[in-house]
């Protein structure tokens, strides 16, 4: 189960864990690597594909709060595991799909250093990026 992190592998190959098997995972809190093992373990004992794993993932998804989302999003990036990285970045890709570039900002705490003349300089150097916004609009 834990072989699926790609970081805890490494630190066990390198020789990382001390002589009591200690790992060092200074940049996960506990309750956060604890849903990641649960994660893992449910992972582990159901079929890799069909209802009852999209089942698990789907309530997984719901039982997090926005900030327990980041910081799932941030220990399964630095513990290297794909699965529930991909899984709550889609949930958070889900829960800022169509909404304004303020609303975003004020959602992840963003502050712009722009002055409004360098903004628009911005969105026309990259108008591509806006085409599918503007055409909903």
């Amino acid at each position: 189960m834990i072989a699926k992190s790609v970081t805890i592998k490494n630190l066990i190959v390198d020789g990382c864990a001390d002589d009591g098997g200690i790992t060092p995972i200074q940049n996960v809190n506990k309750s956060t690597l604890l849903s990641v093992l649960h994660y893992l373990n449910i992972h582990a004992e159901l079929p890799d594909e069909g209802s009852e794993i999209k089942a698990f993932d789907e309530n997984f998804k719901k039982y997090f709060t926005f900030e327990n989302i980041c910081d799932l999003i941030l220990a399964a990036n630095y513990l290297d595991i794909k699965e529930p990285l991909d899984l709550m970045s889609q949930k958070i890709a889900n829960f800022i799909k169509n909404k304004q570039v303020e609303e975003v900002h004020t959602i992840f705490n963003i502050a712009t250093d722009f002055i409004v003349e360098e903004e628009v300089a911005v969105s026309n150097e990259n108008a591509w990026a806006f085409e599918d916004i503007n055409k909903d609009t």
